[in-house]
């Protein structure tokens, strides 16, 4: 069971804001997006590679590539990219923002925030709004260092980080991203 949604988002000027209602808690949402440069179909790079960011409206919020089951969460289909909403994007009610990064070729375009409306449930509260997977991103990377010698033990911030290093350091990155409510219009 999927629930689509479709919009068409301009990467040439910002316009009325996309938005896009859901329930809090849902977690069966597509969200389907026709990309134009002015009014022409902007056709995606084949070595185009998106990454999803999100915030609440409680400020937590993520980043990924992929789905808890180790799916992608974006296929592209020409100027189309079809989204899978985590069910912590819809956790916290209020106004979601969700924006999307394309890399290619050295180069980044992003799309304008997208407000994902969440409508409060009448009487649950709904896991937490963090999500964090780039496994897609990883797994395109060859991030493997030279092997060590023989009888090498590994020495801990040196040889590698432990996970709440490796969640602070994304942490760090995240705060130091713009989000784009600093633009003046």
């Amino acid at each position: 069971m999927l629930l689509t949604k479709e919009v068409t988002m301009n990467l040439s000027y910002r316009e009325s804001p996309v938005v896009v209602d859901v329930m809090q808690g849902d977690s069966a949402r597509i969200l389907v997006i026709h990309l134009v440069k002015r009014e022409t179909p902007w056709i995606l790079p084949d070595n185009a590679e998106i990454i999803l960011r999100y915030c609440c409206a409680d400020g937590t919020g993520g980043m990924y590539d992929t789905l808890p089951d180790g799916t992608q969460a974006c296929t592209v289909d020409g100027n189309t990219l079809s989204i899978t909403l985590v069910s912590q994007m819809c956790a916290v009610a209020g106004c979601t923002k969700l924006q999307v990064t394309i890399f290619s070729d050295g180069g980044q375009i992003s799309t304008f925030p997208i407000e994902i409306r969440v409508i409060p449930q009448v009487d649950a509260k709904a896991a937490e709004g963090e999500y964090y997977n780039l496994q897609k991103w990883l797994d395109t990377r060859d991030l493997k260092g030279e092997p060590g010698e023989d009888g090498y033990t590994p020495v801990k911030g040196v040889d590698y980080f432990t996970e709440s290093e490796k969640t602070q350091m994304v942490w760090d990155v995240l705060a130091a991203l713009p989000n784009g409510d600093e633009v003046l219009y």
